[in-house]
């Protein structure tokens, strides 16, 4: 997994300057799940599929090969997570320092990307906090006195490791003298384009736009389809009209994954012969895939039923490159 995608933070003070970085000891957690995990699961399924079938078949034959090949692919990762943690913790760091100009005034240095990234920072800019999506993690951010973002120095962090997100954002406002903003407050007022949208529709939104669009994505009996053609065709709201529109397209979305699905795992394990093992085990792959799919639609529903109805929309990361000018 890519250094930038990490999903823990620390931050730290070291020679006077504030580091930020992904810490070491979660890319070898990760590399210790793979080398260890996998295999043990693999253990399980190699058994399972000698028992519903012949080692001379070839269906069989294929199926072990694959679990071999992925075997062999986590265990490489889970080594090379291992062996280069610190080279990749490395990749993540991030290190501010508050230094004296030398007309007197105050100056703020940010180095990154292994020293590739330096530059310096205008006096008044502030870190913040931006929710990526769903589901929910965040990003820590710099932005500039006018609002802009000025880099990121955490692309993702996890809701499990909030606490670390608001005391490295707590630091970096510190340092810049700025006062400090937790996370979830940074998100709501941050001056970018992501929260934009979000700042507007809690001024401007009445109960009632939002109890539309809230129906908008209620997964009960088709309502969610009701109630978006009926907004888009009734409501002059422009918070109802976008929910309506983006729900609407993630039921096409939705049917366009439902049929991918079915192609690609259903009409193979419809062809096979009723006798042959990998009909079972396409059949039990079908069955999770289907589950997952119901999981992530059904899940992406209520989220968003919970997030419209409190007046901050939610653009689904999936749909964000044609959804997300509906909420500028």
């Amino acid at each position: 997994m890519a250094a930038s995608q990490a999903r823990e933070l620390e931050a730290f003070w070291e020679d006077g300057a504030l580091v930020l970085r992904a810490p070491v000891r979660a890319f070898r957690r990760r590399g210790l799940i793979g080398v260890t995990l996998s295999p043990l699961l693999l253990g399980l399924l190699v058994p399972t599929v000698l028992w519903f079938g012949e080692p001379d078949d070839v269906e069989v034959l294929v199926l072990l090969a694959l679990f071999g090949l992925t075997l062999l692919a986590t265990t490489i990762a889970g080594i090379f997570l291992l062996t280069f943690a610190p080279a990749l913790s490395a990749r993540t760091r991030w290190v501010l320092r508050r230094t004296e100009a030398p007309d007197g005034s105050l100056q703020f240095l940010v180095s990154g990307r292994g020293g590739a990234v330096n530059f310096r920072v205008d006096s008044g800019s502030r870190g913040g906090a931006e929710q990526n999506g769903f589901p929910p993690s965040y990003r820590l951010v710099l932005y500039d006195p006018r609002g802009q973002q000025t880099c990121v120095l955490a692309r993702r962090v996890h809701e499990p490791f909030r606490a670390e997100l608001d005391s490295a954002l707590h630091e970096v406002n510190r340092l810049l003298g700025q006062s400090a903003v937790g996370h979830a407050g940074a998100a709501m007022h941050s001056a970018t384009k992501n929260a934009a949208p979000v700042r507007e529709a809690e001024g401007a939104t009445t109960p009632g736009e939002r109890s539309l669009a809230m129906l908008c994505y209620l997964p009960v009996q088709g309502i969610f389809l009701i109630a978006s053609l009926g907004c888009l065709v009734a409501s002059r709201s422009r918070y109802v009209r976008s929910a309506a529109k983006q729900s609407l397209l993630q039921f096409v979305f939705s049917l366009c994954v439902l049929g991918l699905v079915l192609v690609v795992l259903g009409v193979p394990t419809a062809l096979l012969d009723d006798a042959s093992p990998l009909k079972l085990v396409l059949a039990a792959v079908l069955a999770l895939g289907l589950v997952g799919y119901l999981v992530w639609n059904l899940s992406a529903h209520i989220y968003a039923c919970f997030r419209f109805y409190q007046g901050r929309p939610w653009v689904m990361p999936w749909l964000r490159p044609v959804a997300r000018r509906w909420f500028e």
